[in-house]
């Protein structure tokens, strides 16, 4: 308030100021001189005029200003709302990783802008068993345990999806296949480790089979993400919660006779399909 008046001081003093100058002009021409009365009442008229028009600029200035901050935030905020609302349509709801569509968008800009790395297809072992026994709210539990562990497993390049169900998927990005197996067992002994309570009284143990396979310049996205998906499914038939990665495969601590039985079903399936050496545990 007090900036407010001060420039309307300044303004009237302004337009007495021009008044003057117009009236000596114009009466030194006519008259030759300037009338002090004709001053008194130029000023007075300037005071009543400009006055009260500089006070209405100056609050007019403020509610501009006020408007233009309000507008700016407003935008601000709509921006904040546009991106939060992108996000979310990018993350699978329950588990908060990014859906399916948004994972493969992702991958698919990754492998046409030359990126190679490393993809891993999981799958959770058993989940409908925790759907049947615990119900389907365990089951949900179950699955963000399983993402959360998983997100935070991988760099901070990587990033996750859950392709659907109990379906998820890493991309290591510019791993090769030693980053590909460590990423894999990390992932999988991490999730065989963790504390899944479906009732009070209760733990359940949760594991996950994995496959990988290469994303190079050399093949293309769908027969990587078919090959993958490939070696989960090898993993599973190997006796589920193990990473089926290419050239290499790590087990979990099994029996040794596990691991014999698993080596025998290995070297025999793996001698129609590709060269994967399966290391079984001692």
């Amino acid at each position: 308030m007090k900036k407010a008046f001060a420039n309307a001081i300044f303004i009237t003093f302004v337009a007495i100021g021009v008044t003057w100058a117009i009236m000596w002009l114009f009466a030194q021409k006519v008259y030759g001189f300037v009338p002090a009365e004709a001053l008194l009442k130029s000023a007075l008229v300037s005071m009543l005029i400009a006055f009260p028009t500089g006070l209405l600029l100056e609050a007019q200035k403020s509610q501009m200003l006020d408007t233009s901050k309000r507008l700016q935030k407003s935008k601000r905020q709509l921006q904040e709302a546009l991106d939060e609302l992108k996000r979310n349509s990018q993350l699978d709801s329950l588990t908060s990783v990014l859906n399916r569509g948004s994972f493969l968008q992702r991958l698919q800009q990754v492998h046409q802008d030359g990126g190679e790395g490393a993809l891993l297809m999981i799958d959770a072992d058993d989940f409908k068993s925790i759907n049947d026994m615990f119900g389907h709210a365990a089951g949900d539990r179950a699955l963000r345990i399983i993402a959360d562990i998983i997100a935070i497993s991988v760099g901070s390049s990587d990033f996750v999806g859950r392709l659907g169900g109990e379906e998820f998927a890493v991309f290591v990005n510019g791993g090769d296949r030693e980053d590909a197996k460590l990423s894999a067992e990390k992932i999988r002994s991490e999730i065989e480790q963790a504390e899944f309570w479906p009732t009070e009284y209760r733990r359940h143990p949760l594991g996950v089979s994995i496959g990988g396979e290469l994303l190079t310049s050399s093949n293309t996205l769908p027969a990587a993400l078919a090959k993958a998906d490939e070696r989960m499914y090898l993993a599973k038939n190997f006796g589920k919660n193990r990473c089926k990665i290419p050239d290499a495969e790590v087990p979990p601590s099994a029996s040794p006779a596990t691991a014999a039985t698993a080596a025998t079903a290995a070297s025999v399936a793996l001698a129609a399909t590709d060269p994967v050496v399966i290391k079984q545990s001692a």
